[in-house]
């Protein structure tokens, strides 16, 4: 079989209700922890990193069947639901010269190497957060990232819903301040992206 899905990860928005989040047609993974799951609060861009077993369970692992993420408390109303394939980068297939041909082994290898390329290519678009509240008659908004990095060499988008300059300070490993030139008003949100 073959990975036809092109995304190594999926968002869905909690409607409070519903427990069981299907990934595209065609997503593969090997290891039910080689999925992370985190909840974002919109209102305050609070990330959760949830746990596998406890906070989640994965139905569909190592099959060419939709691998399912369920949910032991549904996700709040209008929260988002992120959930992203980081498969280690490591390669345990040992094939041994003369030895007996296995196509499923070698498949399952040109499998995990495809997935690697999409969780690597993902990496460009490494962290972005939507409809991040900003307090009104803030000047700054300190933004922390889920997972550090191991510099503060990446670049950052900002898209404020009012009409401000805005810069940038304070990048580090661990996430950003975005300055603000005009005052927020009530109910002012941003938009980031952090990237490589």
């Amino acid at each position: 079989m073959t990975i036809s899905a092109t995304a190594s990860k999926a968002q869905f928005i909690g409607n409070g209700v519903a427990t069981v989040f299907n990934m595209p047609v065609g997503f593969r993974v090997f290891s039910a922890a080689h999925l992370t799951v985190t909840t974002t609060d919109p209102a305050t861009g609070a990330v959760s990193l949830k746990t596998l077993n406890v906070d989640y369970t994965v139905a569909g692992v190592g099959l060419y069947t939709t691998v399912t993420v369920t949910m032991t408390v549904a996700p709040t109303n209008l929260h988002i639901l992120d959930i992203k394939r980081v498969a280690p980068l490591t390669q345990s297939t040992d094939l041994r010269n003369q030895g007996a041909f296995f196509p499923e082994i070698h498949e399952d290898e040109f499998d995990y190497l495809t997935m690697l390329i999409q969780q690597v290519g993902g990496l460009v678009d490494y962290e972005s957060r939507f409809n991040v509240a900003v307090a009104a008659a803030a000047a700054t908004k300190a933004i922390t990232f889920l997972t550090p990095r191991a510099d503060a060499n990446f670049g950052v988008t900002v898209a404020p819903n009012w009409n401000t300059p805005y810069w940038i300070t304070n990048k580090t490993a661990s996430g950003f301040t975005v300055n603000f030139g005009v005052f927020a008003p009530a109910n002012a949100t941003i938009d980031w992206r952090a990237f490589s």
